[in-house]
């Protein structure tokens, strides 16, 4: 929102998902992140889709409110599904209609 994020693999061995400042210095900031740690770094689709949590920035505010949380601040994301795209840029139609089709699929 407002922006671009970075995917990146901070300095816990986590992937996560932040400001370009934070994927720099591989800092534990973000606002969303899988729980696994990994030795070796993973692409976000090897990662297993039930380990994603988020921030109060990454989420909307009805859902975060009502989410699985434990004793941290931050939420479980339900569902998470992360799908690879090459080549293509935000203003390709190519891509919107990928999203079109993958929109569907939820």
């Amino acid at each position: 929102m407002d922006g671009k994020s970075f995917m990146f693999r901070n300095s816990s061995q986590k992937l996560m998902v932040g400001f370009e400042k934070h994927c720099v210095e591989g800092s534990k900031c973000g606002c969303m992140f899988n729980l696994e740690k990994t030795a070796d770094v993973a692409a976000p689709t090897a990662l297993p889709s039930d380990k994603w949590v988020s921030g109060s920035r990454a989420t909307l505010a009805s859902h975060f409110a009502s989410a699985r949380r434990g004793d941290t601040p931050w939420a479980y994301v339900p569902e998470m599904r992360m799908t690879t795209v090459h080549g293509l840029d935000d203003g390709d139609p190519a891509m919107a209609a990928a999203l079109r089709q993958l929109a569907a699929l939820a």
